[in-house]
């Protein structure tokens, strides 16, 4: 389902309205506060993806935007902490999988499995 989502310039507090999926923010968190394509017609930078749910303030509060901005790169620095803790205990997980595996002798759908496992784990390295 289509609506519209939020981008923003915090430094000329003004905002974009573009289309977007309606989930998008809710099935991927990390796209908020991502910059892209768009660009701010004052200033030329980049401007930051909000997604369709996160209230917008007046341009006037200078205030409510300084917080709407440190809360967004809060938010983006605690989803990027957890992608790292994510890969580290994938990682972990796959190491382990192999060592088992290996643990177990040798077979030839083992061997099998061990080479995907070590191709997933170049992935997390």
């Amino acid at each position: 389902m289509a609506c519209s989502g939020n981008w923003v310039c915090f430094d000329c507090r003004i905002t974009k309205r573009r289309p977007t999926w309606r989930q998008v923010t809710h099935a991927n968190p990390e796209t908020i506060g991502m910059q892209a394509d768009e660009k701010c017609q004052q200033c030329s930078k980049l401007m930051y993806f909000l997604g369709p749910t996160i209230k917008i303030p007046p341009k006037s509060k200078v205030k409510e935007w300084k917080l709407l901005y440190f809360e967004v790169m809060a938010l983006r620095l605690d989803l990027d902490r957890y992608s790292r803790i994510h890969k580290v205990k994938m990682k972990h997980a796959i190491e382990r999988s192999v060592e088992e595996l290996q643990n177990r002798g040798v077979n030839k759908e083992r061997a099998r499995l061990i080479k995907q496992y070590e191709k997933q784990l170049q992935k997390y390295t």
